[in-house]
């Protein structure tokens, strides 16, 4: 791991000279008041290990007579400097090795050598930043925004279904009405039918009255002309046996109903036609709901995959998720962790990015109470993690303390 041995400052900054031999494992504070050169040393730092990008405008100390040093002994006898006009950096090992920021950036990383960022991050950036170290950031993202499509279809398909299902609920109903429209025209030819049947029947009658009517003729002839008795008798026999023969003419039948049925025909076919609109604006109003329920199912489907991404994904510290875009930590949020909490996992995080960085900075411990940051020592003593952090204080709790860019006897 890359931790520091020794660090010696002078010149840069706030800083007069300093030489600090940091704790190997846990917590290194550095206290003093304001402007006395406490973050000037993380500066510092972060400028050594992290290049020209961390350059600060203005390196060397006001009033000066010598260039800005820095030099810092790392584990495994590596020595990186900066020294001279330009802060020309060197690293070397004690064999005469020689490497430059190529060699740094496999050792440190820009969270380790400035946390307080990370730590001040709103809750979004922070799992953003989580997201991106575990390798699942740009493909959580497209689920994110296919939910998001998915949800926002949902949601007018959804409204849609609604209405629809309300249209077709407030259109009336008839019951004991046909399925289909009355025929006006196949009832008027029916009319005709029976009509027509009706004269055909009148028409038999009239014709029995007739035979009736020769029969009686007949008779009179037979009575009046005995003379023409056989011819009289032969006419008599054949109409009797022909009105004996013939069949009644069936009853007539009414055309009432059809005529009442053509009368109600339009008030019929208006029940009608309204059954059909409100049967049909239900089978839109149950397709829409079908697409909804459709939607919903690839919504759930979608975080069901973003939960297996996650779940699948190796995260920083055990107990630690991401849900609807909020770091969590055993249930809780970030803003309902406690200090100690949050420390233990914005370090845990930060070294994922890194894990053989062994050192890591914070500025402004202050805004921790001392149980936190007791607690956060020995959870850094427990992994073996070297942390360099300044707090506005000249308390026990201090590892040393700075006073006008000098570390105070």
């Amino acid at each position: 791991m890359s931790k520091i041995i020794e660090l010696t400052i002078s010149d840069y900054k706030r800083i007069k000279a300093i030489r600090l031999t940091p704790s190997q494992s846990g917590t290194t504070i550095i206290g003093g008041g304001n402007s006395q050169g406490k973050t000037s040393v993380l500066d510092a730092l972060e400028y050594l290990f992290g290049g020209g990008k961390h350059r600060p405008s203005a390196v060397q100390r006001d009033g000066a007579e010598e260039y800005p040093k820095i030099i810092a002994t790392l584990e495994g006898g590596l020595t990186v400097r900066r020294m001279g006009k330009n802060s020309s950096l060197t690293v070397s090992d004690d064999s005469g090795m020689k490497g430059g920021q190529a060699m740094l950036d496999k050792m440190f990383n820009a969270f380790a050598l400035n946390m307080t960022p990370f730590l001040d991050a709103d809750p979004k950036e922070k799992a953003a930043t989580v997201l991106q170290i575990i390798g699942v950031g740009d493909e959580l993202d497209e689920l994110d925004a296919e939910e998001k499509r998915l949800a926002g279809e949902r949601v007018i398909v959804g409204r849609d279904a609604k209405q629809k299902q309300a249209y077709a609920d407030g259109l009336p109903s008839h019951e004991n009405t046909p399925e289909a429209e009355v025929s006006i025209s196949d009832l008027i030819q029916q009319q005709k039918e029976i009509v027509a049947q009706n004269t055909a029947n009148e028409s038999m009658r009239g014709r029995k009255g007739s035979i009736a009517r020769s029969v009686e003729e007949a008779s009179n002839i037979i009575s009046d002309l005995k003379l023409r008795m056989s011819e009289a008798q032969k006419v008599y026999a054949d109409l009797s046996k022909e009105f004996g023969d013939h069949v009644d003419a069936p009853g007539d039948r009414s055309t009432d109903e059809i005529e009442s049925q053509i009368a109600n025909a339009e008030t019929i076919n208006q029940q009608v036609r309204e059954n059909n609109a409100k049967v049909a604006a239900g089978d839109e109003a149950t397709v829409a709901l079908k697409s909804y329920n459709k939607l919903n199912e690839n919504v759930e489907a979608t975080r069901a995959k973003r939960t297996a991404l996650l779940d699948g994904a190796n995260m920083p510290l055990p107990g630690l998720t991401i849900q609807d875009g909020h770091l969590i930590y055993n249930g809780q949020k970030w803003d309902c962790m406690s200090q100690s909490e949050q420390l233990r996992v914005g370090a845990a995080i930060v070294r994922a990015t890194k894990p053989d960085c062994g050192v890591l900075l914070i500025d402004g411990s202050e805004k921790f109470d001392i149980e936190t940051l007791c607690k956060f020592n020995e959870w850094a003593v427990e992994n073996d993690v070297q942390v360099i952090t300044t707090r506005v204080s000249t308390g026990d709790e201090c590892t040393v303390v700075i006073e006008d860019g000098e570390i105070t006897e």
